[in-house]
């Protein structure tokens, strides 16, 4: 998978389970995320960074690719004072859950392992690494961290198994990953739309292929009770999963006053039909 790289104050997924950031870098990632992306935790110059952390390679989290609250991810107890405004604000209110992590033996400078620092933006945005970067952080060696079960941790493993039909990456547990890449980009995704039965309840999605997906949220519905599933009421397939996920959120975003749980609407037909007929033009 792709691999990002940020300044943080530490890593420390037991406690801090999310790659939390600034409303600005939030938007800015979400806007490209995929889920199963990893983070590069770098440690920070700041002085509430520990001192032998300081500009090293600390460790990679997968991440999903939807916002939370980080207050919904992160107990009070481990937000410590530095990380409130003046005005007490946290700074850095949004989170991507972390689904998997794993802790740099040996953390090299950063400096050392790219020759280069990373840019100053990267104090609030998430850069994405080159290719020959993401091959240098893939070769250190590394340390499966626990990542606390949670709902929102939980929902993000269920969405990329969704998205991908599987887990996006595989590593050896509970010794060091070897980084291996089971996704690639050049294939196309699909943007799909459920109905369940004849009601008004509708399912937004993405994924590799939209007739699997169909069998995935189907497997939990009792048939035989209710006599009714979810049906595939239409689907666009585009080139690259990027553009599957743009129609995806397009959709959900004209169709925002309606949205009752995640990817779910309450809805007439006509609703959905108008809001598709347009993502699907964009």
């Amino acid at each position: 998978m792709r691999l990002f790289a940020k300044w943080f104050y530490g890593f420390n997924p037991r406690h801090w389970p999310c790659v939390s950031l600034h409303q600005n870098g939030a938007a800015n990632f979400a806007d490209i995320a995929l889920p199963g992306d990893m983070v590069v935790f770098v440690g920070s110059g700041r002085k509430v960074t520990d001192p032998d952390k300081r500009g090293r390679v600390l460790g990679i989290a997968e991440v999903g690719d939807r916002p939370y609250k980080t207050t919904d991810l992160v107990s009070s107890e481990f937000i410590a004072t530095h990380q409130y405004t003046p005005e007490g604000k946290l700074r850095w209110p949004v989170a991507f859950a972390m689904t998997r992590a794993w802790r740099i033996v040996d953390p090299p400078r950063v400096v050392e392992l790219f020759g280069t620092q990373l840019p100053l933006k990267c104090r609030m945005y998430l850069e994405r690494l080159s290719d020959q970067q993401s091959d240098l952080v893939r070769n250190l060696e590394k340390v499966e961290q626990v990542v606390p079960a949670s709902e929102a941790n939980m929902a993000e493993t269920e969405r990329m198994v969704e998205v991908w039909g599987g887990r996006p990456t595989t590593g050896p547990l509970p010794i060091a990953w070897s980084g291996n890449v089971e996704v690639t980009y050049d294939w196309p995704a699909t943007t799909y739309v459920l109905r369940f039965g004849k009601r008004d309840v509708w399912k937004i999605g993405w994924a590799k292929s939209s007739e699997h997906r169909l069998r995935q949220v189907n497997r939990h519905i009792p048939f035989e009770a209710l006599n009714e599933r979810w049906e595939l009421y239409d689907h666009v397939e585009w080139s690259s999963p990027f553009k599957a996920r743009d129609m995806e959120q397009n959709v959900l975003s004209s169709l925002k006053a309606f949205r009752t749980d995640g990817e779910r609407l309450g809805c007439t037909p006509d609703n959905v039909e108008r809001a598709w007929r347009k993502a699907a033009a964009s």
